[in-house]
């Protein structure tokens, strides 16, 4: 499974963004939380959810 970020990944990449800035911020609710799960979920394929967690594994990792 290649897990590099595709052109057509940006849409999701930004997701992860905005959901990382929102959590630095103590801005996500836990019906915010699984509002987005859900839509993020629906549009994304198995890859794409692949370079998501990745996405965020990474963050987590770094700033541990």
């Amino acid at each position: 499974m290649q897990s590099s970020i595709q052109s057509n990944d940006a849409p999701f990449i930004d997701w992860v963004k905005n959901l990382i800035i929102m959590a630095e911020n103590n801005d996500l609710s836990s019906r915010e939380i699984e509002s987005y799960t859900a839509k993020i979920t629906e549009q994304a394929t198995q890859q794409q959810m692949a370079v998501i967690v990745s996405q965020l594994l990474n963050y987590i990792r770094i700033h541990q």
